[in-house]
C-alpha cells in the first residue's frame, strides 16, 4: 500500500474527521493478553501492510468472506471483504474474543460499535488468520489513526472454591 503524499489524507471528507476521534481513543489490552499479544504477532511475522484497501462508511452490514472470531480458523484466500462496526475490526485485529473488546475499548466513541465500515482489501500470497490479524492492525493505525498500548491493572475478583467432605 503506498503512503499518502505529506501533507495530505487517504481518507477524505466524513472518514477524516473519524480518524481524529478515532486517535483520541486509547484501546488498552488486559495484561493477561499482552504477552500472548506479542508472542502471536511476532510469530506471524511483525508488521503487515495489505496491498490495497478500501474502506468506505455504509449502513448495511455483510458477512464476510471468513470470519472475525478469535479463532485460528484459515482464511480462504488473499481478501478481506467485510462490513462491520470499527470495534468488530479492532477485536479481531488484537485477538480479542467479544466480551474481551467492550472492556478494552471503555474509552472509545460509542460510534465504533453503532457505525458500520465496509473493508475490502488484498494482500500477494496465502496469509494466515494471525497475519491477516497484522495486515488488519495496520489498515487501523493507517486508515483510523488508531493507537494501542497494553496495560495492567489490579482489580477485585471473586472466587469460588469447592470445599470437600460437606
Amino acid at each position: 500500500m503506498t503512503p499518502a503524499p505529506p501533507g495530505k489524507s487517504t481518507l477524505s471528507g466524513e472518514m477524516g474527521s473519524l480518524a481524529l476521534s478515532v486517535a483520541m481513543a486509547t484501546v488498552s489490552v488486559p495484561c493477561s493478553l499482552a504477552q500472548d499479544a506479542t508472542d502471536w504477532q511476532v510469530k506471524a511475522g511483525g508488521r503487515m501492510s495489505f496491498d490495497v484497501a478500501s474502506v468506505k462508511r455504509t449502513k448495511i452490514p455483510r458477512i464476510p468472506n471468513f470470519g472475525l472470531a478469535p479463532d485460528d480458523a484459515k482464511p480462504h484466500g488473499s481478501r478481506l471483504s467485510a462490513v462491520f462496526p470499527l470495534n468488530a475490526y479492532i477485536g479481531f485485529a488484537y485477538k480479542l474474543a467479544p466480551f474481551q473488546t467492550g472492556g478494552a475499548l471503555v474509552n472509545a466513541p460509542k460510534w465504533l460499535g453503532t457505525d458500520f465500515y465496509k473493508i475490502q482489501a488484498e494482500v500477494q500470497g496465502d496469509p494466515t488468520k494471525d497475519q491477516m490479524r497484522l495486515l488488519m492492525q495496520s489498515l487501523l493505525e493507517d486508515r483510523f489513526k488508531l493507537a494501542v498500548h497494553f496495560e495492567s491493572k489490579e482489580v477485585p475478583v471473586l472466587a469460588f472454591e469447592a470445599v470437600q467432605g460437606r
